[in-house]
C-alpha cells in the first residue's frame, strides 16, 4: 500500500499552527516556573494571552488581505493574457472576424 499523504495545503498551516502552540505552552510553562508570586505570574500569563489574541489576529487578517490580493492578481493576470490570433480574450470562444 502507497502510504503518502493526500492532504493538500495542510502542511504549511500544520507547521504555522504547531509553532504557535509550541511557543505558547513554552511560554505559559516559562512563566510558571519562575520565581515570582502567584499573583504576579497570572498577571503575567494573561498579558501574554491578550498579545497572542491580537497577534493571531493581526496575522488572520494579514491572510485574508493576502489572499484577496492574489485572487485579483490572477483574475487580472487572466484577463489580460493575451489569446491566441483570431481569439477573443475575456469572451466565449469565437473568432474576431468569421471566415465566409
Amino acid at each position: 500500500m502507497n502510504d503518502v499523504d493526500t492532504r493538500s495545503g495542510s502542511g504549511a498551516l500544520g507547521a504555522v499552527v504547531g509553532f504557535l502552540g509550541g511557543a505558547l505552552v513554552g511560554t505559559v510553562l516559562t512563566l510558571l516556573v519562575a520565581p515570582r508570586s502567584g499573583t504576579e505570574t497570572r498577571r503575567r500569563i494573561a498579558h501574554k494571552a491578550a498579545s497572542s489574541r491580537d497577534a493571531l489576529a493581526r496575522v488572520g487578517s494579514a491572510a485574508k488581505q493576502a489572499t484577496a490580493a492574489a485572487q485579483a492578481a490572477f483574475t487580472t493576470a487572466l484577463h489580460e493574457e493575451s489569446a491566441p490570433d483570431g481569439w477573443e480574450t475575456g469572451a466565449s470562444p469565437s473568432p474576431r472576424s468569421s471566415a465566409r
